[in-house]
């Protein structure tokens, strides 16, 4: 994109799974820069420790799932939580 210039709705899937739509506006440009080998082992460092964290940590829900079949009460939860019980 182009400094200021308007994107066409981009179409997203969020975190719950929901199609979502965005306009963008670019706003600022950064220049391009080759990274340093420590700057880069950095970043790739913690996205491999993230990656592999979380694909742990839907492995062991998924086992833990399995084995114990929690049943989840989101109306329970949400009544609790409400501002109408914050008396």
């Amino acid at each position: 994109m182009k400094l200021n210039e308007v994107s066409e709705p981009v179409e997203f899937t969020d975190v719950d799974g929901q199609t979502k739509y965005a306009i963008v506006k670019c706003k600022y440009i950064r220049p391009e820069k080759q990274l340093t080998y420590e700057e880069a082992k950095k970043t790739i460092d913690e996205e491999f420790k993230n990656f592999y964290r979380e694909k742990l940590q839907n492995e062991i829900k998924k086992m833990l799932a399995e084995k114990y079949q929690p049943r989840y009460y989101y109306d329970v939860v949400e009544r609790m939580i409400s501002p109408s019980n914050a008396e």
